[in-house]
């Protein structure tokens, strides 16, 4: 479940609408440059919600990005909330993370 700050659980029972359509509506209106210090409520769940449940499964940074087919630098920067995923790798890194990625990021 979300918190009303945006907060997310990683619990994968939990069920939302459209999170593939939040990643990609924040990618569309991303700055072709963004900032690490990004202040978009969205860029900061996502990198949170990837953050909080790879740890709870237990995969350091390498691990995680060995197995989701991306480089290490590519999981720092998603869950630093330098950038936004793109779908494809988000919805990789939640299965591997045994997490539903259809959770409502907005909720």
């Amino acid at each position: 479940a979300a918190g009303g700050d945006g907060e997310l659980a990683c619990d994968p029972r939990a069920r939302g609408v459209g999170v593939l359509k939040v990643v990609a509506a924040t990618i569309r209106r991303a700055p072709a440059a963004p900032s690490p210090t990004s202040d978009d409520p969205i860029r900061r769940a996502i990198a949170r919600r990837m953050r909080e449940c790879r740890r709870r499964a237990g995969m350091t940074i390498a691990e995680a990005a060995r197995r989701i087919g991306v480089t290490d630098r590519t999981v720092e920067r998603s869950e630093s909330g330098a950038h936004v995923p793109r779908a494809d790798i988000y919805v990789r890194a939640m299965q591997l993370y045994g997490v539903d990625a259809g959770i409502d990021l907005l909720a």
